[in-house]
């Protein structure tokens, strides 16, 4: 045990319990000194009911050390140099604290440790489940760009072991902590959810109600009119007073519905994982053609989405309830950001700093990676062209508009059909609820069917440059088809020949997408696809994905084919593979993006199904969805096949596979949006060389 003083530095770890600075400084050392900064630039960014949230756990905290024979040493000022100065006053020998992601966390942390001098600067991961970098694709080291991969992958790892807390003397301040003013608490009539209680007592108490509720949660988490369809943790987890790890040993996923809980502490361990690795994430769109969106200096329908004014009345109350109390919905979340980004097509930034301002459990990568998700911009995000409907929406979630008449009183007495669209009811029902539109209540600022096709046409002319603007001249996809049909027969499909010196292979085009020719004549020989160098364990690269050579040729039985030569027109690359985190992985360095993902019995019972771009060609990725049954052999990736444009024929060796059915490629198509728009737009894998022989 260490004879100097070991100083804990809290910040986003309010509790003393599961917290491996605090447990590994009381192990170490003696004595204890525990330690907050109020940090004027953080806290200039939050909203009042934030700042008082964060004085009421720092206040249960005191109490906790207080009990303990200590207390908190409350600075204030610029943590550069109000910790360096504490640890110097104390005599510490270390100090401790858990880590953050954020950006401004980061450059904090490494102005402290350069100025500690002799002090050890110890860092700790205690506010994620996995330490971000920890969960990573085998195949490259990296994060997932994923969430399903990513998830797997996180599910399997065991926890890192964290320490025992010790029985160090703890000290006590020599003055009672002067604790900043704030409000916190409701401002409008009607409040959905009380102030929480401060302090982890009081986060354990919410835990253990939850508890009760949890195994709903798949039926009821989506409906904003049900108080208890979902946790309420968000804010503990944000100020730390529960460490994400010990809700997951409590919750568990022995149901359906612990299952999809602990899913969420997934995704929100994956934002931080992004952060880490790419602190860009929290400012810049991840996929850089959302860089080209021509977003609408809309200042006046800003301020109405602002105050709850739209219009629309589930945007109205999502608004008015994070207002009022620094809280909203997660369903409603998704509704107002969407309604912001894609029917105002206001840059979805500008709502991002306004939840960071008002969000009680505003944290850097949560928001950021949330917002991103519904602005199409991140990483696995939601189709450029999902462009939710609010009243729909509040129609199947908010069915009766209880949720509604809460937070938007002046509706309160109209039908529980018509208090979800008032713009549309006669006069006669309107004064009959006491309503006046324009009044009492707002017309809607924009009609819905004109900004969703206004935002579908600003992201297609945003993906359009961008992708432009990425492929040379010569750089396009490349798929190997070893037929050896004339070109001719594919030019009467709409493809373009190209010249090629002898004896090289026929290639011809369509659009982004070459397709090269070799082989005998003599029927299918194989498929492979090129584009990108990058290993998959053994595999040289994915250009050599190969068919079975001696595997059938053709559409399925009693399929037609288009062309006398059984030649489809290409629309959709099916590839089977025995490991879809490692294939997938690989084709995520190549820069293909994964547009969504299910399980299926198409091809066999439990599989997964991944769906990406390739040019204008759909690409579908197949595997076992059964942990035990990936192979991870390379040789597992043992199939391809093509379908044409009618969704009916499809030709090329199988590789074990029955065949694509109708509609399950239909289904992917509305699942993920995975056909091109326009010829000639679309992503490359990379500059092309010659498909090596």
């Amino acid at each position: 045990m260490s004879p100097g003083v070991g100083v804990v530095w809290f910040r986003r770890d309010l509790r003393l319990a599961d917290n491996p600075a605090w447990a590994r400084a009381t192990s170490d050392h003696e004595r204890v000194a525990a330690v907050f900064v109020l940090d004027e630039v953080p806290l200039a960014g939050a909203g009042p009911r934030r700042v008082g949230l964060l004085v009421s756990h720092l206040r249960a905290l005191h109490e906790e050390l207080v009990a303990a024979g200590g207390g908190l040493h409350l600075l204030r000022g610029r943590p550069a140099e109000e910790i360096p100065g504490f640890a110097a006053a104390v005599g510490a020998s270390a100090l401790h604290l858990n880590a953050d992601v954020g950006a401004y966390a980061r450059r904090r942390d490494e102005s402290v440790r350069r100025r500690l001098d002799t002090v050890r600067f110890v860092s700790h991961w205690g506010n994620h489940v996995h330490p971000p970098g920890t969960v990573t694709a085998s195949s490259t080291g990296r994060v997932h760009r994923v969430f399903g991969p990513f998830h797997r992958a996180w599910r399997s790892t065991a926890p890192e072991p964290w320490p025992e807390p010790g029985g160090a003397e703890l000290l006590a301040p020599l003055d009672a902590p002067a604790w900043p003013s704030a409000t916190l608490g409701a401002d409008h009539p009607g409040t959905a959810m009380e102030p929480p209680g401060g302090g982890e007592r009081a986060a354990h108490r919410r835990l253990a109600r939850w508890m009760d509720h949890v195994d709903d949660y798949p039926s009821a988490r989506d409906r904003p009119d049900l108080p208890e369809g979902t946790s309420h943790l968000s804010g503990d987890l944000r100020f730390g007073t529960l460490a994400a790890r010990h809700v997951l040993e409590v919750v568990g996923d022995a149901t359906e519905g612990r299952e999809a809980f602990t899913r969420q502490l997934a995704w929100r361990d994956w934002y931080a994982h992004l952060v880490a690795a790419d602190p860009g994430f929290l400012s810049e769109p991840m996929d850089p053609r959302m860089d080209h969106v021509e977003w609408l200096d809309d200042e006046e329908g800003l301020e109405a989405w602002k105050r709850g004014m739209t219009g629309y009345p589930l945007v109205d109350a999502g608004m008015r309830e994070l207002a009022a109390t620094g809280w909203m919905h997660n369903r409603v979340r998704m509704v107002t950001a969407s309604f912001l980004v894609k029917d105002l097509l206001v840059d979805w930034r500008a709502g991002e700093a306004h939840f960071r301002r008002e969000l009680l459990d505003y944290e850097p990568s949560q928001n950021v990676g949330n917002w991103q998700w519904v602005a199409g911009t991140g990483p696995d995000a939601a189709p450029y062209f999902r462009v939710l409907n609010p009243t729909t929406q509040a129609r199947r979630f908010d069915p009766r508009g209880g949720y509604i008449r809460h937070w938007v009183p002046e509706l309160a007495e109209l039908s529980d059909k018509g208090i979800h669209e008032p713009a549309t009811l006669g006069p006669l029902e309107l004064a009959a609820a006491g309503v006046t539109l324009g009044a009492d209540y707002p017309e809607p600022i924009v009609e819905h069917g004109f900004a969703r096709g206004r935002a579908i046409e600003a992201y297609e002319r945003a993906r359009g440059r961008g992708e432009r603007a990425a492929v040379p001249p010569d750089g396009f996809q490349l798929l190997t088809i070893r037929l050896g049909d004339p070109p001719d027969a594919w030019r009467a499909l709409g493809f373009e020949a190209e010249t090629v010196p002898e004896p090289g292979p026929s290639r011809v085009r369509l659009g982004n997408t070459t397709i090269e020719l070799t082989g005998s004549g003599d029927g299918f020989e194989g498929w492979s696809l090129a584009g990108h160098t990058g290993s998959l364990d053994g595999l040289a690269d994915l250009a050599t994905l190969r068919g079975v050579p001696d595997g059938p040729s053709g559409p399925p039985a009693g399929g037609t084919p288009p062309h006398p030569n059984g030649i489809c027109a290409i629309d959709h690359v099916v590839v089977r593979t025995g490991d879809v985190d490692r294939t997938a992985s690989v084709l995520g360095d190549a820069g293909l993006e994964c547009r969504g993902e299910r399980s299926t019995d198409s091809y066999g019972p439990a599989m997964r199904q991944q769906f990406y771009w390739l040019g204008d060609v759909i690409l579908e990725l197949v595997g076992p969805g059964d942990p035990a049954q990936v192979t991870g052999d390379p040789a597992s990736l043992f199939g391809l096949a093509l379908v044409s444009e009618d969704l009916d024929s499809t030709t090329g060796s199988m590789g074990g596979l029955a065949g694509t059915p109708k509609d399950a490629v239909q289904q992917g198509r509305r699942i993920a949006g995975i056909r091109g728009r326009e010829v000639g737009v679309s992503v490359p894998l990379a500059v092309m060389s010659p498909h090596p022989r």
